[in-house]
């Protein structure tokens, strides 16, 4: 089988672009420029190849960005920095959903809403909750979420125990409430305990047809995919393939845009012994006795935590189609090939029809949404009450209707929690590694 050609990124072709685009007014002060390099990029090169120039570098030197070349590509990045003058932390959304960092706390509008919800829980389970998740306090029509400090170094064995032991504890409690997108750039480590600081996607809806039943495989906390490796568990551990970002290739008479590359992600979520990682499966059996204690505990006490969901509501966050999937477009609708065509529009709609829904519900106008945020550089972002049906923008339009709500389908979903589902749960998580 053929191989697919792993690109490299040129250094001082990337010093070079970084230059310019910060010495660029619009952009100067901006916190997005990783993000605009992206977006501009690929016009770049194109431009300059249409240009019939000879040295990439002097190219960018002596570009000005007057005329017509760089016109839509300049007034939709302008945009884009003007509606985002704060430092966002993650994915921009529409409208107030981008979470961004203010002070010591992360700041994001009315929805998603579980913070209540999730500390009832949590709290009749583990009287040490509050390391696991950060704190949420609702200000005004805001929620200010406390941000955690990574501390994932250690000289002590001692600190990697309790890590894990912590891990195996508070995974099944994950499982109890339905959680998925735990991934390794969700949750992060502050010895001695895993910290998962973006819970919005509890009690997950109807899964569609061709994905599993909820467990363990779907919630992001184990590997899947042995190429494309993103887990809470051991992601970062490998290099993996990565899409999510054009490269700068070649050399600066000959520069060429290539996606395809290896990398270990920028993720806190592994701890590290003496400034190396270490192998998550010498520690399995300090993880396994934290889980066994813990989904023991919660079946003990399966009938209170059902009568504190019956007791509170919540605003979730409902994740329709990958988010990876969002930003690969929002990267491609940004190649001049496809702006200059005025066809941005088509190909992101058409696009989308070559990626699965997650989930399944009533479909009312999800496409529309969806396209109208990635034509604006933004990921979209649904919600969902949990004892509703209504699927909303943060704005409070509906885009589909569940058949039937989160908690509904918690409530069927319950009756399998017992001994011998979380035995099965484990049984997956000890071969993961």
């Amino acid at each position: 089988m053929q191989q697919v050609p792993v690109h490299k990124d040129n250094r001082e072709l990337r010093e070079a672009l970084r230059d310019k685009i910060s010495s660029f007014g619009i952009f100067s002060n901006s916190y997005l420029l990783k993000e605009i390099e992206d977006y501009l990029l690929p016009s770049l090169v194109y431009y300059y190849y249409l240009n019939k120039n000879n040295d990439f570098i002097k190219y960018l030197k002596d570009l000005d960005f007057e005329g017509n070349n760089y016109k839509f590509i300049l007034k939709l990045l302008k945009n884009y920095t003007e509606s985002n003058r704060v430092r966002p932390l993650g994915d921009l959304h529409p409208g107030d959903s981008t979470k961004v960092l203010i002070g010591n706390n992360v700041v994001y509008g009315k929805y998603p809403d579980y913070g209540d919800l999730l500390f009832a829980l949590a709290s009749y389970v583990y009287s040490d909750y509050k390391n696991f998740f950060p704190k949420i306090c609702k200000k005004g029509n805001l929620f200010e979420r406390d941000f955690i400090e990574v501390n994932k170094q250690t000289k002590s064995k001692k600190d990697l125990r309790g890590f894990y032991f912590n891990l195996g504890r508070i995974i099944p409690f994950l499982l109890f409430v339905r959680a998925i997108d735990l991934n390794a750039e969700n949750g992060l480590v502050n010895l001695p305990y895993p910290v998962f600081f973006d819970m919005e996607t509890i009690f997950s809806g109807e899964f569609s047809q061709g994905f599993d039943d909820y467990g363990i495989r779907n919630s992001g906390l184990v590997q899947v995919d042995e190429k494309n490796d993103s887990s809470f568990l051991t992601g970062g551990l490998k290099e993996r393939e990565s899409l999510l970002k054009p490269l700068i290739c070649g050399d600066s008479s000959n520069p060429y845009i290539g996606w395809r590359t290896k990398s270990k992600g920028s993720y806190e979520n592994q701890p590290q012994f003496n400034d190396r990682f270490v192998n998550p499966s010498d520690y399995l059996i300090y993880m396994k006795k934290g889980y066994f204690d813990i989904f023991e505990k919660i079946l003990e006490k399966k009938e209170d935590l059902e009568k504190i969901l019956e007791e509170h509501n919540a605003y979730i966050r409902v994740v329709i189609r990958p988010t990876r999937m969002y930003r690969f477009l929002i990267l491609k609708s940004c190649y001049p090939q496809v702006y200059l065509k005025n066809k941005r529009k088509e190909f992101v709609k058409n696009s989308l029809e070559d990626y699965n829904l997650i989930y399944r519900f009533k479909d009312e106008k999800l496409v529309n949404k969806e396209v109208d945020a990635l034509l604006n550089l933004k990921v979209p972002v649904f919600y969902s009450s949990l004892k509703q049906k209504e699927i909303f923008c943060s704005n409070g339009d509906t885009i589909g209707f569940w058949y039937r709500n989160p908690y509904r389908i918690w409530k069927e979903y319950s009756v399998k929690l017992d001994k011998a589902f979380f035995e099965k749960q484990w049984e997956v998580i000890a071969v993961s590694f």
